[in-house]
This record gives structure tokens, sequence and C-alpha cells, in this order.
């Protein structure tokens, strides 16, 4: 769990969200929807597929 919150995966993880936020603003400048949720519960079903891997992952290491 530790490796997740290190310096170098927030660092990735920072430039992968604004990297995204660009993507996103070129969506949005071009009129495009992206491909991606576009409502709430969208979002939260990708962010549960996250927290299972995670939580599952943890888990089995032990």
């Amino acid at each position: 769990m530790n490796q997740l919150f290190s310096k170098p995966e927030m660092l990735s993880a920072l430039q992968a969200m604004l990297l995204g936020m660009g993507v996103g603003a070129l969506f949005a400048f071009f009129k495009m929807k992206p491909p991606s949720p576009d409502n709430l519960a969208g979002i939260f079903g990708i962010l549960g597929i996250f927290l299972g891997w995670v939580i599952i992952g943890y888990i089995f290491q032990k």
C-alpha cells in the first residue's frame, strides 16, 4: 500500500491528471464528447473498479 502513495507514484498521478485535463479541454474546445462517463454513476463505477483492484491486491499480498 505504501507503493501506491510513494513520491514517484504521486508525481505520475499528477502528470496523468494534468494530461487528462488537457485532453478534456481539447474535447471541450472542439465541442466533442469525451470517451468517458458523463454522469456521476459512471465515474463512481470506474472508481469502484480501481478500489476493488487495490483492496483485493492488498489482501492477497499478505
